[in-house]
């Protein structure tokens, strides 16, 4: 089948069978990265042939696809709007094409980019071990991981094609987003080694008394999770600094009397920062249920089938 561009006679447009996945997923690549090495890289191809494959990009859409800034290649408005639409056309014709018990799939030969996002107050403590399940199994692919505001942009990002996967604590039930069980983490305190909490047993009183660190909700300045969490059983804490990333909060809470109640796996990873204690706090909070979720249309895609084994597997999660 010629992949030359063709238009029919009553339109002048483009016929689709003008277009192949191959031609999607190049358009993706240099869209995504704005630039043809990058590109080449990503799909393992070598830069002349991605080279090739761009003007014929140029050719059939009547635009330049990547043009000259002034630090490097940018994207057109045209392709930028485009890009989503191909995103989506690219998983429902791997959906299409592949096995649907998920075999066939050779993680040295894969060559592509994934693309997952989890809160920042649990990627830190993630990303690690997924990273290196990726680079031992895959090494020709890439991972980005993107933070995301909530489990509604998260399943937003999921429908539009940004994203292969989205960890998160609150399960979005909706028919076209498929998810799985990964682990439970319970909530503990973590702050200075030499903080007076961790020096004798700690009352609820105690505990609400003391000053605490919190990660700042989309709103700005407010209640968290654990706060409403308290809240239900008529508790409030004493929360006197709020920031935006609690990645970053470990030496902060090292040179400050400040305590943070946090997922165990948060804990110890800033345990592993600075001087820092963890200990469960004197009051039986429910645990965080963190799922994986993706959309539908991937769900029998045999190399998304394969990540999701690897993310699990990564994370101590098996699939239910």
């Amino acid at each position: 089948m010629s992949s030359a561009p063709h238009r029919s006679k009553a339109s002048g447009a483009p016929v689709l069978h003008a277009l192949d996945l191959a031609l999607v997923r190049a358009f993706v690549a240099l869209v995504t990265e704005q630039s043809v090495s990058r590109a080449a890289e990503a799909l393992g191809q070598s830069q002349p042939q991605l080279s090739g494959t761009l003007r014929r990009m140029r050719a059939l859409f009547h635009d330049p696809i990547l043009v000259r800034g002034s630090s490097g290649m940018v994207a057109t408005d045209r392709a930028l709007s485009l890009l989503e639409t191909a995103r989506r056309m690219l998983a429902d014709g791997q959906t299409l094409l592949s096995a649907p018990d998920g075999e066939g799939v050779d993680p040295m030969q894969l060559h592509r980019l994934f693309q997952i996002a989890l809160p920042d107050f649990i990627s830190a403590a993630m990303v690690t071990q997924v990273f290196v399940a990726l680079r031992q199994a895959a090494p020709g692919c890439r991972l980005a991981v993107l933070p995301v505001r909530g489990p509604g942009e998260g399943v937003a990002m999921l429908e539009s094609g940004q994203l292969d996967l989205l960890i998160d604590a609150s399960l979005v039930e909706a028919g076209h987003i498929r998810h799985t069980r990964l682990f439970d983490d319970p909530f503990v305190m973590v702050g200075a080694a030499t903080h007076p909490a961790f020096q004798a047993p700690l009352s609820m009183d105690d505990y609400l008394a003391l000053p605490h660190l919190a990660a700042a909700p989309g709103s700005g300045v407010g209640p968290g999770l654990v706060d409403r969490l308290l809240l239900e059983r008529g508790l409030t804490r004493r929360v006197v600094g709020w920031v935006p990333y609690l990645n970053a909060a470990a030496p902060l809470l090292a040179a400050t009397d400040m305590l943070l109640t946090t997922g165990s796996r948060l804990a110890r990873h800033l345990a592993l920062q600075a001087d820092l204690r963890v200990a469960a706090p004197p009051v039986d909070l429910e645990p965080l249920h963190y799922a994986l979720m993706w959309h539908e249309r991937v769900h029998r895609f045999a190399e998304h089938r394969w990540l999701r084994q690897l993310v699990q597997k990564a994370l101590e999660g098996p699939e239910r």
